[in-house]
């Protein structure tokens, strides 16, 4: 192959600083004092003019330059050819050579050394269909700085079976590492296998990121697992040693990592920026990628330039958008001050983070910043119950969020207490149709008569059976389902599920009937709840439910008889085919059981907000709300049904009124699995062990069935991780005939009232 050299002129078109300012763009950063000044780090979007078709997930920042790589395909010679870019961000200068790369190969990961030579993982891909195993070859090469080959040598033999190499690093010596998840191996300046090094992890643990250091070095960031939490430290590689040396402890949870002028660590940690002081161990937070208006999910690279500026390249999928920033220090005295709108949540969830950013772009008096409970760079068995105590601490004091995300926490309990704000005077002078939103839904979060959510989207789950063996009406109480099971002894009512699955299933729809929040009243020592723990006493534990494994898969179980139900999340108008497929016949949600014997089809909210009452900024905190309601999701992002009359009605109209594929007879034409093609469509399958199926376009009487759930669907009992723990523990002695149903049932209702009174 002929080496091609060319030099393009791409001219970098930055927002000026003082423009951004007079813009009263975001201003992201926790203030700080330097030399008496307060500063917030302010975003600087860049253009890279006459540049096109960059990888944005697939490029590295070295010094002050960007690469990326891109390809060209000739149909008429049918070759393909790799380009390596240079640009630089000191001047827009760039440059881009063609890469003689072997044919058939990929790059799998590559990376910049210090002489700006192209170090790269080369892998070809060699599936095996029939045998179903892989016998890739992997390669280590390098490439000159005009993409002239210096070397590939073939390291497949070192491997142990498929690998899947994750990242490359180069030391000041151009001496190679390549990782995957929790394995290093070395290699030296002419790319010979040079060992491995021995990372120690014990129970676990995993390789986050490398950076090469201004010292040469190359640095990891490593985190280890010892089954109860995880940390993360800095370390050292020693090439000669093979060994992982001088950690560094109390280092941040990092995606990415960059080394400064002064031997400072820049680290992201996919939702905030630290600094990490070598010297002293400590790291200090530079700001949170929200409010600088960027998703940090969308960080792809990031680098400290020559004059001390952040620069960092994000692609945002939920939003399609994809580019450069540059993160400035100023004086917090420049920056345009916005209401801060104080958004808490248990749980990390990238599209609302896109959805946060996209409402503070578009807002000249309110910022939207999020509060995360769970502490993630410091993950313990006990994460989960911290975070919900201090959520629960903040919601009682001055530092109350102004919108909680209501997924994780017990929605009941804390409307009891008055929490949430009614948002229906809200609702009534908003531009939204609230005639429009299915009432149901709304009923679901409506509580003493104060609706306090607006779903954005959600999913049903129920559960399933042969109308011939259940009927076709739905819903049944727990009496029933439990003559259901008498009636057929020879079979399992559902796959392989054990007791505390059965309690949880059991206790979906029905914890209410036992707890009463607004009163402060349990009855885990009524009849009920007696008959539920006897019932639940037949299953199998967990153990034992695990040797069973190696049986049929449920698909195959169930057309045998051999199990009557299954649980069933709908979350498309074409769902209901599969199990219809599955169970042979006509089938009917069921649901599950309940008190008065009602559909028992449980909605699953998503996209669930609320103001809180002690919010300081209700207005705002509405303005933020209703600009989520009718933000639009990436497509491929989206999941679930929307809270929409008027969608959901037109999803159902074009679920059944299709186009399909002619062929020149004007006959349908047909996919590879016998089903007719249609225009703009896909193949859709679902599979369980060996039995596959893949969908058809459905019938009206499929989505009128969906649809008919939806319309059934109510809110299904707040899951409560501390009363299940509760019920399971105290529930054991019973199933091991150590207790009486009478002393089991008695000393849980005993330990729930008292959780119950303790957290009113």
């Amino acid at each position: 192959m002929n080496r091609v050299l060319k030099f393009l002129k791409y001219k970098l078109v930055p927002l000026t600083l003082s423009a951004l300012l007079a813009l009263g763009l975001a201003a992201c950063g926790k203030s700080g004092d330097v030399a008496g000044n307060r500063w917030v780090y302010v975003p600087e979007f860049l253009s890279l003019e006459g540049a096109a078709d960059i990888r944005w997930y697939d490029v590295r920042l070295v010094e002050d330059n960007l690469y990326y790589i891109s390809d060209t395909w000739d149909e008429e010679t049918r070759a393909h050819t790799s380009f390596l870019h240079r640009y630089s961000l000191s001047d827009g200068t760039a440059d881009e050579v063609e890469l003689s790369l072997p044919e058939g190969v990929n790059l799998d990961c590559w990376t910049i050394g210090v002489d700006g030579c192209l170090y790269a993982a080369l892998v070809i891909w060699d599936w095996n269909e029939a045998t179903g195993i892989s016998n890739n070859t992997y390669m280590v090469a390098k490439y000159d700085t005009q993409g002239k080959e210096l070397f590939v040598r073939d390291f497949t033999d070192i491997l142990e079976g498929e690998s899947y190499l994750d990242s490359i690093a180069v030391d000041g010596e151009g001496r190679i590492y390549i990782s995957e998840h929790s394995a290093m191996w070395l290699f030296d300046a002419e790319g010979n296998p040079s060992g491995n090094v021995n990372l120690g992890f014990g129970m676990g643990g995993w390789i986050n990121c490398y950076c090469r250091g201004t010292d040469g070095r190359v640095y990891a960031a490593v985190t280890s697992y010892d089954g109860n939490s995880s940390s993360t430290e800095l370390s050292v590689i020693n090439f000669e040693k093979k060994s992982l040396e001088s950690s560094y402890t109390d280092f941040p949870s990092a995606e990415m990592m960059a080394q400064d002028a002064e031997e400072n660590f820049v680290v992201h940690d996919r939702t905030s920026v630290y600094m990490y002081r070598m010297k002293d161990q400590k790291k200090e937070l530079l700001f949170d990628w929200l409010d600088c208006d960027i998703n940090g999910d969308s960080i792809r690279a990031l680098n400290v330039l020559s004059d001390g500026r952040i620069v960092a390249v994000y692609e945002d999928w939920n939003s399609n958008e994809s580019g450069m920033v540059a993160l400035n220090r100023v004086s917090a005295d420049e920056v345009k001050q916005k209401q801060k709108i104080v958004l808490g949540m248990m749980y990390q969830d990238s599209e609302l983070e896109a959805a946060v950013v996209d409402f503070n772009k578009s807002s000249d008096t309110y910022h939207v910043t999020i509060r995360h409970y769970i502490d993630y760079d410091n993950w313990s068995e006990t994460s989960v119950s911290d975070a919900q105590t201090r959520l629960n601490s903040d919601i009682i004091s001055n530092n109350c969020p102004d919108i909680l995300c209501l997924s994780g926490i017990n929605v009941q309990q804390l409307a009891a207490k008055g929490v949430f704000e009614d948002l229906s005077p809200y609702l009534e002078k908003s531009s939204l149709d609230r005639s429009d939103k299915l009432e149901n839904v709304l009923d679901a979060y409506t509580y003493d008569d104060r609706l306090i959510c607006i779903p954005k989207r959600f999913t049903v789950s129920t559960i399933i059976g042969s109308a011939a063996q259940v009927g076709e009406k739905m819903g049944w109480t727990l009496e029933e389902m439990i003559a259901f099971a008498d009636a057929h002894p020879a079979a399992q009512l559902f796959d392989r599920m054990y007791k505390e699955e059965i309690m949880r299933c059991c206790l979906t729809y029905n914890a209410d009937s036992f707890v009463d929040w607004k009163t402060g009243t349990c009855s885990f020592d009524s009849d009920e709840f007696k008959a539920l723990l006897e019932f639940v006493g037949r299953f199998p534990s967990y153990e034992e439910m695990t040797n069973g494994d190696g049986q049929a898969s449920m698909p195959e179980r169930i057309q045998k008889g051999e199990v009557l139900l299954s649980e069933f999340t709908v979350d498309d108008l074409d769902d209901m085919q599969l199990y219809l497929e599955m169970f042979g016949g006509p089938v009917t949600c069921i649901g599950y059981p309940n008190s008065d014997g009602s559909s028992g089809a449980v909605l699953a909210p998503r996209g669930a907000y609320a103001i809180t009452s002690r919010s300081q900024v209700k207005e705002g905190a509405w303005a933020f709300i209703e600009s989520y309601l009718t933000w639009e999701e990436n497509r491929y992002s989206r999941w679930g049904f929307p809270n929409s009359r008027s969608e959901l009605a037109r999803m159902a109209d074009e679920e059944v009124n299709v186009e399909y594929v002619l062929d020149e007879n004007g006959e349908p034409m047909l996919d590879a699995h016998g089903n007719p093609m249609v225009v703009g469509g896909g193949s859709k399958g679902w599979g369980w062990d060996d039995w596959e199926y893949y969908y058809r376009v459905p019938t009206q009487e499929e989505v009128d069935m969906v649809l008919e759930l939806i319309q059934s669907a109510r809110m299904g009992s707040d899951d409560n991780e501390q009363i299940m723990s509760i019920i399971n523990e105290e529930a054991a002695p019973f199933f091991q005939g150590q207790k009486s149903v009478d002393d089991a049932a008695s000393t849980i209702q005993s330990r729930v009232q008292v959780y119950v009174d303790e957290n009113r």
